[in-house]
This record gives structure tokens, sequence and C-alpha cells, in this order.
């Protein structure tokens, strides 16, 4: 080394050695120092103190992407799709869903969905075939200027009957769900078509709810009698301005600390009757 220093080069090749996992002695023997000239040579020469802690830097954000990347093929493993899989993430995507909507859709997080569509092309595949046959019905439609057709209520009553909420069936006519709300209040036929849709539906269940009353299912009995008078069957609450009882405290009892001096004082009824008696008979 010159008595001038390192040059840009050198300090370079130190940089690099360190983001390699060398250690200090390794990098000072490459110019010919000992072990002790070399950490005199690292306190006393802050360009090289330098060039070694930024490479050190280096290897930690490598060391850390490579920990992130295996916990990411790790995250992948954990949804590994099958073609039902695959052809609901088309419809859903068709549909409009959101990738947070479809993850927990196979109850998975965001992190784990988002690894997986990276790892399989088979699912990039299906968001992009979904994205292609939705693309034409996503578009937003003006509040004011969207009009249903008769094909339109016909979707929207069998939709409806089949449990699919506001949002789906908006995504499904390609407009916003606000759109589809602000029409409800404004075109009658609209909501009547929902409303039949979710009446066959409720009707369905209702019967089914029946079905197990008349069965016997206890749950299914507690549950229609809460229904049908919510009053007379619910659970016993504290009206207004009573006392809860399940929220008072508890009754705490302070026990005396026993006296070694008055043992008398802590015995029991028996023991006490059993003393006196004996001090009767023997006066």
């Amino acid at each position: 080394m010159s008595e001038k220093g390192l040059t840009k080069a050198e300090l370079k090749t130190i940089e690099d050695m360190a983001a390699e996992g060398l250690e200090v002695a390794d990098i000072a023997e490459q110019f010919g120092l000992t072990l002790v000239q070399a950490k005199k040579w690292v306190s006393e020469n802050l360009e090289v103190h330098k060039a070694i802690k930024d490479g050190k830097d280096r290897l930690a954000m490598v060391n850390k992407d490579a920990q992130r990347r295996s916990r990411v093929e790790k995250r992948a493993t954990w949804f590994i799709p099958t073609d039902t899989d695959l052809a609901c993430i088309e419809e859903l995507t068709k549909l409009g869903w959101s990738e947070v909507k479809i993850a927990q859709q196979f109850d998975i997080d965001l992190a784990t969905w988002r690894a997986a569509r990276n790892k399989y092309p088979e699912i990039k595949d299906a968001v992009a075939r979904g994205q292609a046959q939705g693309n034409g019905r996503l578009i937003l439609a003006n509040m004011k200027t969207w009009q249903p057709t008769p094909d339109d209520l016909a979707t929207i009553t069998q939709m409806a009957s089949e449990g699919f909420t506001p949002d789906v069936i908006a995504a499904k006519m390609g407009i916003a769900v606000g759109t589809l709300e602000y029409k409800m209040q404004e075109v009658p036929e609209i909501q009547a078509a929902y409303d039949m849709g979710f009446k066959k539906i409720e009707g369905e269940v209702v019967g089914a709810l029946m079905t197990l009353v008349k069965k016997g299912n206890v749950g299914a009995i507690i549950y229609f009698l809460k229904s049908r008078n919510k009053a007379y069957w619910a659970e016993a609450l504290p009206r207004v301005g009573e006392k809860d009882v399940s929220a008072a405290q508890p009754h705490i009892v302070n026990l005396p600390v026993p006296d070694a001096n008055n043992p008398k004082k802590f015995e029991s009824e028996g023991d006490r009757f059993r003393r006196e008696h004996k001090a009767a008979t023997q006066d």
C-alpha cells in the first residue's frame, strides 16, 4: 500500500471481499498484513473501515433476501391448486373479485396467494383468462345512464336466489355496487327482482329450518324460538337501572391471621363445645 492511502479500486476490492463473507484477517492478508497490523489498519483507516462495513451490509442484505425467497417458496407450497381451484379462480377473476377476496375464498392469506400465483403458471393463466373475459363487462356504467334489460333482471333474481350479495351481482352486471344500489331506489323493477330471488332462498332456508325443528334438532328449536319471540325466549338480561348480577364483584372474606398466643380464638364450634363440656364436668 502506498503512503497516500488506498485507491478506489482497492477499496472496492475490500468491500467485495467483505460482501463474500471474508473476515478482516483474510482481507488484510491479501495486502500483506498480519492480524495485529490488520486490526490497527481497520481502526485507523476510516476508508477501510467503511469499505468493510459496506461489504458486510451487502452480505446481510443478500442473506435477508435469500431468507425471504425461502419463506416465499415455502408459502407457495401451502396452496397447490387443483383443476377445480383453477376454474374457480378464473370465474372469480371474471366477476371482478380482488386478490384479497380470492385468497379468503381459499382460506389463505394474501402473501400465500401471491407466492402461489408467482410459483404456479397455471394460476397466472387462470387469472389472465378471467381478466380477458371480464374486462368487457367490468366497465363501470354511469349511475344515471345504466338501464337494466329483461335479461339483467332475470340474472339479478337468479343470483339473489343463490345467495349472492349485491357486490357480486353488480360485478356480474358490469357495474359498480353503488350503481346497483342507486338503481334499486330509482327503478322499482330492480328492487323487485332482487327481493323475488331473496325471498326464494329465504323460503328454502326457513323450510330447511322447520324440517330440523320437526325432527327435534335442539339447536334449530332454540334458534326458532329466539327468532320468533326474543322478548320471551332470549337469555334474561338486566333491565335498565337493575343491577347486573353477572357483573357483580365477588364477595371477599378477610380472614384474620392466626394468633399463636390465643389459640382458643380460632377453635371450631365442636372443639369449643368439647372444651366447655370437659371443664363443666371437672368442676
